[in-house]
């Protein structure tokens, strides 16, 4: 490993320089929230490719990012920087080399790269070389399709009996929907794995266990027993935690013999060795009763208090009892080998799905993302060897060879397959990761964030180089430039209480920690991190007897609580101008609704939460994930395609005919099916439209109907887009949704039903049934595509999002909503889970006896999942916590403040940093672990009632809090008289009624309706000018002398077609313009023939078209240059020509009836022909005129002469103004000069 000294002249702090410098070996940077990553990320790239010793090609570095969003930004940047080197060394050839290889170069995601490997080396996997990515919609289409087909074939065969039993054990009483979704999820888990087969069946055999086994032998009793102690433990640390209670003056000093009892009692299961012996232990356990503890000395809060620890532990032991130690050890063994043989059916069944819905796609030239992974693994892989290492392959050898360095970003959220294909590139000592373990909150997507944390905790600290040998070497980067101290104070206050190995996974140490990186914060001892808890409770807040809440007028969701407390946050920070620091000019300002998001672990209570934001005025917007299908305008569009596809559907018919495509009413309805009551609705219209004696109502159906039987055409022969598009706009539904509330997002939501269609048909699928189906699927399974967007990104307003959306994100300030919401334990609550390590776990199912009850494997992979659950929550809540840059404020809502509190308190006692693994590990909601960490601050000493604090260090944190209750009756709007004259006001409008208004602002109101504005003549005048409308404007008593409309015939260029008839007199003159512009001025240039060939090459460039070619007069240019003027325009110092400028004049010289400002000025616009310089420096102007002389004025240029000089004096001499102010010179001469009669008047 080598790391060059840090230059004197690089911001860079020391940790970050290491990152960017170190090389030699595998290096693991753990980037801490907002400590600049990816600057130095890309600083290292920059760096590698510029530095002279030794230069590395751009092309020969692999990196990888999470996003292609990521890759683009990051592609720009390096381009950039090259930029910016070769600037300042512009002979560099190699600099320029990296930039024209920046193109090629491997800055991607992996699947990008995954995607480059298997079209590079198609030939070794048998696949079309034109293969392209399935959409997610033809995807799930042929997963069903291939599915069905299987289960219809093991169906059909009537003898496959394990396929039957698998059907009773793992399908509900209707369908066996839930045996498919089993299949699909073991097929999605397996490709996780580098080999998805080895893994399959490595789970079925876990299950084929010998007679003799006992549970102590079987792969998941270990942890699970080890898990069990722990509890135990727990539970006789709360029984020691209530023996000391009863020691304290005033306490239960009568509970100490049964406490006394119960500790060596459960001390006895903890030093138990085996399963068997635990469950020996347990059937003779028993928990004695409580002595009764009385006296007036006694301390009721004491006796409580010791009371509730010993319920806990005694809770907690019956707990472990009944859950797993009920039954005898050996019943569990039976159960696993009862379902080893439908566990084996079931792997077969997932891979023969795997093997035909490859086929499918192999066929239709399809591949998906996973898909990607693990053909590039096959093109870099030769197999695994007996320790499961695998073989790099030819292929993968020389890209070890070529890539000099593998650079990955976000390497928290890499997956087994993927860090299979990343290990398989390098050359084992040319890894670079970037990440950090706490923000990986991905693992839904099977991200595996263990292994971050083994190379962290096996890779050796950069600082110790010279003391040991590494595999590889990690860097931390701790500094946070993000945020205020008290964001990075509060989150290292919390995190301190929260992880450790045993429920969070890793330790928050010095390593872990924030520091403070950003100095342009000003500082402010006033700003804390606010936890404020809502009261659903009996009041805190009522301390006199006669001192009674206020009637609720409404029993208030807890969402509504939630958003009341934050509008009055927000509008206090508004109202107040609250001060902070803009991320562009580095100065304090005022806070605006776009600095500020409300996060939330989901969305469910969003919708709620924006209405009440929306009623106190606030501005909000939610990208939600929901209410697609709900929206009526989609719903209806659906109802239209599904009657098109088949019109004997009675509800989506009715929906049809109710809504303003058909608009019947109720008794319209009523009156089709009266004519027809049997039979389905469509047959009952059709018989209206042939018998009914209402006029109106036929002939509503009859328009429908003949539309209907058009669309349902169309839909079988052409497309499904262009179907949907003509549907809006014949029905014009489209335009009528637009002018509903809300138009602005109804119609988005159409136009994303149109591009879903489209991105439909360009799957291998086609037709509106597939397309209903598909839709009907996605509502079956709670998919939704959410509304679709309809507000910018710098939008004033404060934004509601998910903690995951938020990811990468950063705001002033940040409000944590729904703190006491429960974490979603939905997916271990299944039936059947899975596990990387340890495989299936299904609870056992009796379908002959009709019973279910737990096995060993779903008991030891539900505990398993629920604490890395818990960990992926505790990042969840860091991943929050550190989005704020300013402001942190927590809210969450209880049913009973005083006994939270009290549950609180217990934590104050608490010895040590680290939080009571019980306390940690039963938590439910994020605020089960705020709550008792806030509550062991100094700030909190209000609420502690007199506890003295075991732990001084975390008491006297530097961090700072308000923690506050508010009882919900103070969140109760009340409505005041002045808000009930409004609301009858807007009555009264709505029902078009007079309004008797007296009010103090009638007189201002009145004002400003009546309000003449001041600059009238501006807005008849045009702003800006070209110089012939200038001159028409002052001089031409047949001009309007009114505003000029953006479009006169006589200046626009005429159609083609009529320019190649005949061209007029201005189109000749354009093309005489053309040519005295382009003509070289030389002597042998100017001759007739040399003239004639000039107009031949433009017309050859089609600079002049053939008849504008023909058009011109050659003899009349080549007289010019044998005059005088012709003369000196050959023989000057300098010729400009076609000379253009701009120009302000005063309005009132602009305008004859300009009556407005006279500072208003006007722009005028013009190209002056001809400048030339004399040798002897005098400027002479010219400007040619193709003016019809001769047979106009008979007697020639002496009678045209003062004609003409009229005509263009104000041309001439605004043109001289131009130049000799913007040029700041004078003009010495000026001629107009007219090719009919090869003469020129001089002007000055």
């Amino acid at each position: 490993m080598e790391i060059r000294p840090k230059p004197s002249d690089v911001t860079w702090t020391d940790e970050q320089w290491q990152a960017i410098d170190a090389k030699g070996s595998n290096v693991l940077v753990s980037a801490a929230a907002g400590s600049g990553k990816t600057a130095v990320l890309v600083e290292r790239i920059i760096r590698r490719i510029t530095d002279e010793e030794p230069p590395v090609d751009v092309d020969r570095l692999l990196i990888v990012t999470f996003t292609n969003a990521a890759a683009a930004e990051m592609r720009q940047r390096i381009a950039g920087a090259l930029e910016k080197s070769l600037a300042n060394d512009p002979a560099s050839l190699h600099l320029r080399r990296q930039l024209s290889l920046l193109n090629k170069a491997s800055i991607s995601t992996l699947h990008s790269f995954c995607m480059n490997v298997v079209r590079s080396y198609y030939y070794m996997l048998d696949i079309d070389p034109q293969f392209r990515i399935v959409d997610e919609t033809e995807g799930e289409l042929i997963r069903e399709e291939v599915l069905e087909h299987l289960f219809e074939e093991a169906y059909g065969s009537g003898d496959d009996e394990l396929f039957f039993d698998l059907v009773d054990r793992y399908s509900g009483d209707r369908s066996d929907e839930a045996l498919r979704n089993l299949v699909f999820r073991l097929y999605d888990f397996s490709r996780s794995h580098p080999n998805p087969k080895q893994w399959l069946e490595e789970m079925a055999s876990r299950y084929e266990i010998e007679d003799d086994t006992t549970i102590d032998g079987l792969p998941w009793s270990l942890g699970l027993f080890q898990d069990v102690q722990r509890q135990l433990q727990q539970a006789v640390k709360l029984i020691e935690q209530a023996m000391e209670l009863t020691k304290v003056p005033g306490g239960p000093a009568a509970y100490y013999e049964t406490f006394e009892e119960d500790h060596p009692n459960i001390q006895a299961l903890c030093e138990q060795k085996s399963w068997q012996g635990l469950y020996d232990a347990f059937q003779s356990f028993k928990f004695p009763t409580l002595k009764q503890a009385r006296g007036k000395d006694i301390d009721k809060g004491l006796k409580d208090a010791a009371k509730n620890l010993r319920d806990a532990a005694k809770k907690q032991v019956n707990t472990i009892k009944e859950t797993y130690f009920q039954r005898a050890p050996q019943s569990f063994v039976r159960d696993l080998q009862d379902m080893a043989p439908g566990i084996k059916r079931l792997v077969r069944l997932v891979m023969e799905f795997s093997e035909r819905y490859q086929m499918a796609k192999k066929e239709r030239a399809l591949v998906d993302f996973a898909d990607l992974e693990h053909l590039c693994l096959a093109v870099l892989c030769e197999g695994f060897d007996e320790k499961g290492t695998p073989v790099a392959s030819e292929p993968a050898r020389e890209y070890q060879r070529y890539f000099a360095e593998v650079l990955t970003d976000e390497y928290q959220d890499t997956n087994l397959v993927q860090e299979t294909i990343l290990r398989l590139l390098s050359n084992g000592s040319n890894r670079f990761m970037v990440g950090d373990v706490k923000q990986s909150i991905y693992r839904f997507r099977l991200a595996e964030p263990g292994l971050f944390l083994q190379k962290y905790q096996s890779y050796e600290s950069i600082n110790n180089i010279e003391e040991n040998e590494s595999e590889g070497y990690r860097i931390d980067l701790a500094k946070n430039f993000r945020s205020r101290d008290i964001i990075l104070d509060a989150t290292n206050f919390i995190f301190r209480q929260l992880l450790d190995p045993a429920v969070g996974e890793m330790d928050y140490d010095k390593g872990a920690e924030l520091h403070l990186g950003n100095k342009d914060f000003p500082e402010d001892d006033t700003l804390t991190a606010e936890l404020a808890v809502i009261n659903k409770g009996e009041p805190l807040s009522q301390t006199e007897p006669g001192d009674e809440p206020a009637e609720m007028e409404e029993e208030l969701e807890t969402a509504q609580l939630e958003a009341r407390w934050i509008v009055r946050r927000i509008k206090q920070m508004i109202e107040n101008q609250e001060q902070v620091l803009d991320k562009e000019t580095k100065r304090m300002r005022p806070i605006t609704y776009r600095d500020i998001v409300v996060l939330m672990r989901s969305m469910p209570w969003a919708q709620t939460m924006m209405e009440e934001c929306k009623q106190a005025g606030v501005p909000v917007y939610a990208d939600l994930n929901t209410g697609y299908f709900e929206a009526i305008e989609v719903s209806v569009m659906i109802s239209l395609l599904s009657v098109i596809d088949n019109p004997y559907q009675d509800i989506p018919l009715a929906s049809v005919l109710r809504s303003p495509i058909v608009s019947l009413t109720e008794q319209e309805m009523a009156h089709v099916r009266i004519i027809e009551k049997n039979g389905s609705y469509y047959e009952a219209v059709k018989k209206t439209i042939d018998e009914s004696p209402d006029e109106t109502l036929k002939q509503k159906l009859s328009l429908f109907y003949e539309r209907l039987m058009d669309w349902r055409t169309q839909a079988r022969e052409g497309g499904l887009s262009e179907l949907i598009w003509r549907l809006y706009q014949e029905t014009g539904y489209y335009d009528f949704v637009g002018g509903m509330s809300g138009g602005k997002q109804r119609q988005a939501n159409l136009r994303a039903l149109y591009d879903r269609a489209r991105s439909y048909e360009a799957t291998s699928f086609r037709g509106v049934f597939r397309f209903l189906r598909f839709v009907e699927r996605m509502r079956e399974r709670g998919d939704d595509l959410g509304t679709a967007r309809a507000l910018g990104e710098q939008e004033d307003v404060v934004r509601f999002m998910t903690v995951h959306k938020s990811k990468g994100l950063e705001f002033p300030v940040v409000f944590l909503a729904g703190m006491n919401k429960e974490f979603n334990k939905q997916d271990i609550r299944k039936n059947v889970l899975l596990h990387k390590e340890w495989g299936f776990g299904s609870k056992m199912i009796d379908p002959e006896n009709r019973v279910i009850y737990p096995s060993l494997p779903q008991l030891a992979i539900k505990k398993r999942l629920e604490m890395e659950s818990l960990a992926e929550e505790m990042r969840v809540l860091y991943v929050a916590m550190t989005r704020a840059k300013e402001r942190l404020l927590f809210v969450g809502t209880v049913k009973d403040a005083e006994k939270s509190l009290e549950n609180w308190r217990l934590a104050i006692e608490h010895e040590g940093w680290v939080l009571p693994n019980g306390d940690r590990a039963n938590a439910k909601s994020f605020l089960d672990w705020l709550g008792p960490a806030v509550m062991r601050h100094k700030d909190s000493v209000n609420w502690q009632e007199g506890i003295s604090p075991q732990d001084d260090v975390v008491y006297n944190d530097p961090s700072r809090w308000n923690l506050s209750v508010i009882d919900q009756d103070q969140l109760q709007t009340y409505v005041s008289e002045e808000e009930e004259k409004r609301h009858e006001r807007e009555e009264a409008v709505r029902s078009l009624e007079p309004v008797n208004v007296e009010e103090d602002w009638e007189q201002f109101v009145g004002g400003k309706l009546e309000q003449v504005y001041a600059y009238t003549s501006a807005t008849v005048h045009r702003s800006k000018q070209t110089v012939s409308e200038l001159k028409r404007q002052m001089h031409d008593e047949y001009s309007d002398r009114t505003f000029l409309g953006s479009f006169r015939a006589q200046d626009a260029d005429r159609p083609r077609f009529m320019q190649d008839a005949t061209l007029t007199a201005s189109e000749i003159g354009t093309a005489m313009h053309t040519v005295m512009q382009h003509i070289p001025l030389t002597r042998e240039s100017v001759r007739v023939d040399r003239v004639q060939s000039l107009i031949d090459e433009l017309v050859r460039k089609e600079i002049l078209t053939d008849a504008e070619g023909q058009a011109i007069d050659v003899d009349k240019i080549a007289r010019f240059f044998e005059t005088p003027l012709g003369e000196r325009m050959l023989q000057a110092k300098s010729v400009q020509r076609e000379v253009p400028f701009t120009y302000g004049v005063p309005a009132s010289e602009s305008y004859a009836d300009w009556d407005g400002p006279e500072d208003e000025m006007v722009l005028i616009q013009g190209v002056v022909d001809v400048i030339l310089e004399d040798a002897d420096g005098g400027r002479t102007m010219i400007d040619f005129k193709t003016d019809t002389i001769q047979g106009r004025f008979p007697e020639g240029m002496l009678q045209a002469e003062p004609v003409m000089r009229d005509r263009y004096s104000v041309q001439i001499d605004v043109y001289m103004k131009a130049i000799e102010a913007i040029w700041q010179t004078s003009i010495d001469e000026a001629y107009l000069y007219f090719f009919d009669v090869a003469e020129s008047i001089t002007m000055k």
